[in-house]
């Protein structure tokens, strides 16, 4: 008995142990495969977040705007009065998201997170 019970827990964490982690999906974005190192830009401004208090609240997303790819620099903050703004492939600001803005929200599509931080207090 106490080589049957020996066998089915050896089975039972050996297939937890074989298992292959998912990757993260990986997608082009403005030529290059990974935009958060391969952007200048992108890689500084996510830099320069991470010296603010406020850090657990920022998180950028990739959007698809009139055929081309956007950056949106969004937060969760619960206490922050802010607004989403948004920016093209070599960092240009390109204006405000929001229904009376410069960038209307309903025209954007296949929007997906490209970072947050280690600590996000997000539920993206």
């Amino acid at each position: 008995m106490k080589k049957l019970s020996f066998l089915i827990l050896s089975i039972f964490f050996g297939s937890f142990s074989c298992q292959e982690k998912a990757e993260e999906p990986t997608f082009e974005v403005c030529g290059v495969k990974d935009p958060v190192k391969e952007l200048a830009w992108l890689a500084e401004r996510i830099a320069s977040s991470g010296q603010s208090e406020l850090n657990k609240y920022f998180f950028i997303t990739v959007a698809e705007y009139n055929e081309e790819n956007i950056f949106l620099m969004k937060n969760c903050c619960p206490f922050c009065n802010s607004v989403v703004t948004a920016y093209n492939c070599e960092g240009t600001f390109l204006g405000v998201v929001g229904p009376e803005s410069e960038i209307d929200g309903i025209q954007l599509s296949n929007e997906r997170v490209i970072w947050r931080p280690v600590n996000s207090s997000c539920s993206i």
